[in-house]
């Protein structure tokens, strides 16, 4: 529970997140976008959509043993990427279920995620991911 309370005050609104793309457009800042499965995280990292460049999907983070198992590799690899494209902002796919819009075990998995990368990271200070402000976007039923 503690956990889940430090998450949630870590939460941005997405607006925050495309405002502080808004504002550092011009130095190709991008918006990492983490999109949790059973097996992977899906990773992409975008541009403002002035610029013209195309979202560029990454090389998914793929876990072992068909459960999400968050590592100090899986914690390099997102400072990596962050560090590399200049990542400004984090959008989580918040995977609402398709038929009703409510959370169900996908948003679960999500939380579950986020909580690990929270504790294997120190409470948050060992990632650059938690330093970024950083949003959970439902695109199924904007």
């Amino acid at each position: 529970y503690n956990i889940m309370q430090k998450l949630l005050s870590k939460l941005s609104k997405p607006s925050k997140v495309a405002s502080a793309l808004d504002w550092k457009k011009f130095n190709g800042s991008t918006v990492l976008s983490l999109n949790f499965h059973q097996d992977r995280v899906g990773i992409a990292v975008a541009s403002h959509p002035s610029t013209g460049t195309p979202c560029i999907e990454l090389e998914p983070l793929r876990f072992s043993e068909n459960h999400i198992a968050i590592d100090d590799a899986c914690l390099e690899r997102f400072s990596k990427v962050i560090e590399d494209y200049k990542v400004c902002g984090v959008v989580v796919s918040w995977p609402l279920q398709h038929d009703t819009g409510r959370m169900g075990a996908a948003c679960g998995r999500v939380i579950y995620a986020l909580e690990q990368l929270w504790e294997k990271s120190n409470g948050g200070t060992d990632s650059v991911l938690f330093q970024k402000p950083f949003c959970l976007w439902d695109s199924e039923h904007i």
